[in-house]
């Protein structure tokens, strides 16, 4: 979880301009997306496997899983 935390502070710190993101129509209500001009956050809010595409890119994510991607 700190890993997390610490994470999320360098990518997104106090002032950070964040940014829409392309997700697919039926992906919206599973995931939570946050973004910048360099880093892509996604959550997959159920608690069962999904398979997403996010800012142009599909991907299998496992339940609750979270996962940082570039951009």
């Amino acid at each position: 979880m700190m890993g997390l935390l610490g994470r999320f502070a360098r990518e997104f710190p106090p002032g950070t301009a964040f940014r829409s993101v392309d997700i697919a129509a039926d992906d919206r209500p599973n995931v939570q997306v946050l973004a910048d001009d360099d880093a892509v956050l996604v959550v997959n809010t159920l608690d069962r496997p999904i398979k997403a595409k996010i800012d142009g890119r599909s991907f299998g994510m496992d339940g609750y899983e979270v996962r940082w991607l570039r951009r």
